[in-house]
């Protein structure tokens, strides 16, 4: 067996083949849907490619997407507790790819450091992994243009590449003029061939590839070469056969290829630049566009064309009074129509756009007068601090696990730190409206719950997830998600499958914090009415991770340098009280 090292192996890079014009537009008739893919459903797509898991939390299944335990660096940008807030975004990205009308963004609204930018920056990471694997593929075109100076001179070539990585479809006009005044649909009449050549299908055509348009620089590119005298008798078909190449679109992160991230709205103002080229490419150029000015588009809301726009706190302080309707005017109009101006002309852009920002932030952006045309293209989600000790303790036990490491840890630290950190974000219970099954003893325990039982009932290990599934009321919205996924919840074998372990938590009973009689009075209802009550309020404030990681930081540092006890956790603990919040 040959174990040498072979560099060249792993380092294997090259360029995909290039096809015709001709032979893609035999691809897509051949598999039309893998070709008529939006962003909004590669990002679906990707997120599910990495595997689901059931969790059940206070007495309600929800399902874990994998991608979200950080599966491309060990977990160490792992998320915890966030799945209804994940689902929540899921659910509208979802809608949004059926939606035949504007498209909307999603803001995650949130305190400090409750992992929104951390849920944003896995899904960008899952659709560069999925997209460089997947088994089928996105395409965008280049046009290349070629010449001979004479017959002595080699070939000499000139990629432009499309402005936004446009997908070919979109090269075959929505409509077009012939010679004899007749108007044909170009784009329409392809869309019914593939139809037409797979009738056992019910081919979908998204509202975007109907409609979409070209850029400027694609429409003057392709004018020039149908009106250049070297193109008189060719159709526009034998055109783009002569002038376009095309090959896979791969996402990248790093080089904004259908993924861009931005902390600042200013930023998705579109910049256009001119080529610089040497006088033979300049030449080469005159040759087949006969002068036309050339120029290229440069700017994160184009760079993240069929794929992720991430704006990092997008409604900061820009200016005197935060963003004004000048400042998110770009955004305003990607989302009002799906198109965005380029030079005189509006080009259609596919892209997921999310925004993250804190409370304040989203507060002031609502008392604008300018916003109230943003607000209504945005779906605001909160994503709130944790109210599950148990995730909160898994976040601890990740970011302190090198410091830990070199000292002698009290094994209930963690547990104790995390619990006195979600105990300060819960909210005393108010309901006043109850199922008419609940006696007067099942009322009375839920409205004189203590703080450290509410913790319990947030964190504890289901008694039987299989059962509290089954239990569910036939309205619920888990049951028709799992139908939608193909998930089988009366295949018992597939279930257990699929709930995630939860052998860390505590079962209500090990707590000892209930009584018997009021084990007997708590169910998977008496839990999911406890965590819906106050939902989305409860967890916008209290101690946040960040400081709880600063408390057990000085917590070790004050040490004797050798053993961390609880009691120095404490210490630490009333001494940040008593200094102020």
């Amino acid at each position: 067996m040959n174990n040498e090292f072979n560099y060249q192996d792993l380092l294997s890079l090259r360029r995909r083949d290039p096809m015709s014009f001709s032979q893609f537009v035999e691809c897509f008739l051949e598999n039309p849907e893998d070709v008529l893919r939006t962003s909004s459903g590669i990002i679906l797509e990707a997120i599910r490619h990495f595997g689901i898991e059931i969790i059940i939390r206070s007495g309600e299944p929800v399902l874990h997407y994998k991608v979200f335990s950080d599966p491309f660096s060990e977990g160490i940008n792992a998320v915890h507790g966030q799945e209804f807030c994940i689902k929540r975004i899921l659910d509208v990205i979802e809608s949004v790819d059926r939606e035949s009308g504007p498209r909307r963004g999603i803001v995650m609204v949130g305190p400090p450091a409750s992992g929104k930018t951390n849920i944003v920056d896995l899904i960008a990471q899952a659709l560069e992994e999925y997209t460089k694997k997947m088994p089928h593929k996105l395409y965008t075109f280049t046009w290349l243009l070629k010449h001979n100076h004479d017959q002595k001179s080699p070939e000499r070539e000139l990629e432009l590449n499309s402005a936004l990585a446009l997908n070919p479809i979109l090269l075959f006009p929505t409509s077009l003029s012939l010679n004899d005044g007749t108007v044909v649909h170009p784009r329409q009449e392809l869309f019914e061939e593939a139809r037409r050549r797979h009738p056992d299908k019910q081919l979908n055509i998204p509202s975007y590839y109907q409609y979409a348009t070209l850029d400027k620089r694609s429409l003057d590119i392709l004018s020039a070469l149908r009106h250049n005298t070297k193109n008189k008798n060719l159709s526009l078909a034998d055109i783009l056969d002569k002038y376009i190449t095309v090959e896979e679109l791969i996402y990248s992160n790093a080089q904004g290829r259908g993924i861009a991230n931005v902390d600042d709205m200013a930023q998705l103002r579109t910049l256009v630049r001119t080529f610089t080229l040497s006088p033979e490419d300049v030449s080469l150029l005159n040759d087949h566009l006969q002068g036309k000015f050339m120029f290229k588009y440069e700017g994160p809301l184009l760079s993240s064309n069929r794929g992720l726009l991430h704006i990092h706190d997008a409604f900061g302080p820009q200016g005197f009074n935060g963003p004004s309707e000048t400042d998110y005017k770009p955004l305003l109009m990607l989302l009002g129509s799906g198109k965005v101006t380029l030079e005189a002309t509006q080009a259609s852009v596919d892209n997921c756009t999310i925004m993250t920002t804190n409370l304040d932030e989203m507060d002031a952006l609502e008392k604008q007068l300018t916003s109230s045309k943003l607000l209504d293209r945005i779906e605001k989600i909160p994503v709130n601090y944790l109210l599950d000790a148990h995730s909160e303790m898994c976040i601890l036990q990740r970011d302190l696990s090198n410091i830990m490491q070199k000292f002698d840890v009290d094994p209930n630290l963690l547990r104790i730190a995390s619990a006195y950190s979600v105990i300060t974000r819960l909210f005393a219970p108010a309901r006043t409206n109850f199922p008419n099954s609940w006696d007067a003893n099942k009322i009375e325990l839920y409205k004189t719950i203590a703080p450290e039982q509410k913790l319990a009932i947030y964190s504890c290990q289901p008694e039987s997830p299989l059962e509290t599934i089954r239990k569910l009321p036939p309205w619920h919205p888990f049951r028709n998600e799992c139908f939608r996924l193909g998930i089988n919840i009366h295949n018992d074998e597939q279930m257990i499958k699929m709930i995630r372990p939860t052998n860390m938590q505590l079962h209500l009973e090990e707590t000892q914090l209930f009584s018997e009689p009021q084990l007997a009075l708590i169910d998977d209802e008496f839990m999911r009415l406890m965590r819906e009550e106050h939902y989305p309020e409860e967890g916008k404030f209290g101690i946040s991770v960040r400081q709880l990681q600063n408390i057990m930081r000085n917590t070790i540092t004050s040490s004797d340098g050798i053993k961390v006890t609880v009691r120095l956790f404490l210490k630490q603990l009333e001494k940040i009280f008593s200094e102020g919040p």
